[in-house]
């Protein structure tokens, strides 16, 4: 192949120094992507089963509060208000998440 001073290089063979390094890794990771893929998805199980939890219990704190504020209305209990009760509800639900879950 000859090469003359106004010639240009064909474009493949710019690309192909960035090209290999890719195709060489490429070929050796299909051994443990088995394994990776069972990783990943018992990752991602873990991940929704504390994410629903999460979700149950916050469901269930603010069942709770709605339920309390409407049988603060009704009973008119006048000793505790229901920011402070929805505060005390959340330092219990706090507990929960950090020590049980």
């Amino acid at each position: 192949m000859r090469r003359f001073l106004g010639d240009k290089p064909p474009k493949a063979s710019l690309l192909l120094p960035f090209l290999l390094p890719v195709l060489l890794v490429g070929g050796q990771g299909d051994g443990n992507a088995a394994l990776d893929n069972v990783v990943t998805e018992r990752m991602a199980e873990e991940s929704h089963r504390q994410d629903s939890a999460y979700l149950l219990i916050f469901i269930m704190l603010l069942t709770l509060t709605i339920l309390t504020i409407w049988l603060f209305k009704h009973r008119r209990f006048r000793f505790l208000h229901e920011t402070g009760l929805a505060m005390i509800y959340g330092n219990m639900g706090h507990l929960i998440l950090t020590h049980c879950l």
